[in-house]
């Protein structure tokens, strides 16, 4: 039995950001920090395409998995983190 984490970072868009002038240099505003992603792609489809592709690369089969805990946020740095833990 496996438990796994998977936490997705998106990348914010373009009306994020300050436009860059003499007062801003392109910074994030305010408002959208700590704001949540609510875009797509849905949390049920990341999660099976990642599994998926780890299919018989980290485990044997994705039925392994008993716990799986997903979230999904903005980050100017866009990646998947992914944990996955044996419970035995």
């Amino acid at each position: 039995p496996l438990s796994v984490s998977i936490a997705c970072y998106f990348p914010y868009p373009k009306s994020a950001y300050w436009p860059i002038n003499k007062n801003h240099h392109g910074e994030l505003r305010d408002e959208w920090k700590d704001k949540p992603y609510t875009g797509k792609p849905d949390l049920d489809n990341v999660a099976k395409a990642i599994l998926d592709g780890l299919n018989a690369v980290a485990f044997e089969d994705d039925s392994q998995i008993v716990s799986l805990q997903i979230s999904k946020s903005y980050d100017e740095r866009p990646r998947a983190e992914i944990q996955i833990s044996d419970l035995r």
